[in-house]
């Protein structure tokens, strides 16, 4: 009975560790590589987020500006 017990216990534990493994790549997504377009696309917009982003004034903001 004890051995019974011993191969499931181990058997669960196996199954518990198996299932922290990470997920293959292959397994993650179904979506195709990006095309040049696309790539092209995606630098252009990180460009104009960065340059918009540089452009702002560094404004610090008070919460207790109106309190006091």
């Amino acid at each position: 009975m004890r051995l019974v017990l011993a191969l499931v216990m181990a058997a669960l534990l196996t199954a518990m560790a198996d299932a922290q493994t990470p997920i293959p790549k292959r397994l993650q997504s179904n979506t195709p590589p990006e095309t040049e377009l696309q790539k092209k696309q995606k630098r252009d917009a990180e460009k104009a987020y960065k340059s918009t982003i540089q452009g702002m004034p560094d404004k610090k903001y008070d919460p207790w500006a109106k309190v006091r």
